[in-house]
């Protein structure tokens, strides 16, 4: 009983000893694909389109130290495999936000014929209060 028991933790051992070269692909139609970076993100809204997939976003991104925000929208459009053919980030990284000002949210989006229609907020501060446009 002994020598079996042995010989068995041995091939365990052996097998469990294989690389990564050595495992074969999982049999799985989905696959993962992470859109984001160091700052804050929300994801909103996606939506498949004829040729790949459409992303709505929003960038909350932390200004100071004392918990102030500014909100950017970002839209993204990938192929069918999630490769990111196109990204606009709206207003763009190198707008420079009025002190009243702290930014857009988008809540939704529509596909017409000749591009997108995104549907936000426009968002100043009046009195250290965020207030929606």
């Amino acid at each position: 009983m002994t020598r079996k028991l042995l010989t068995f933790l041995i091939v365990v051992l052996a097998l469990g000893c294989r690389d990564e070269k050595d495992a074969d692909p999982a049999n799985s139609k989905t696959f993962m694909r992470y859109f984001g970076s160091h700052l804050n993100h929300t994801a909103i809204l996606a939506e498949e389109a004829d040729n790949g997939i459409s992303m709505l976003s929003n960038v909350d991104i932390p200004v100071g130290n004392l918990g102030d925000r500014q909100y950017r929208i970002r839209f993204i459009h990938t192929d069918d495999s999630g490769n990111t053919i196109w990204e606009n980030v709206y207003p763009g990284w190198d707008f420079q936000f009025p002190t009243d000002f702290d930014g857009f949210k988008g809540s939704s989006f529509l596909t017409l014929p000749d591009g997108y229609l995104i549907i936000g907020d426009r968002i100043n501060a009046t009195n250290g209060k965020a207030q929606l446009e």
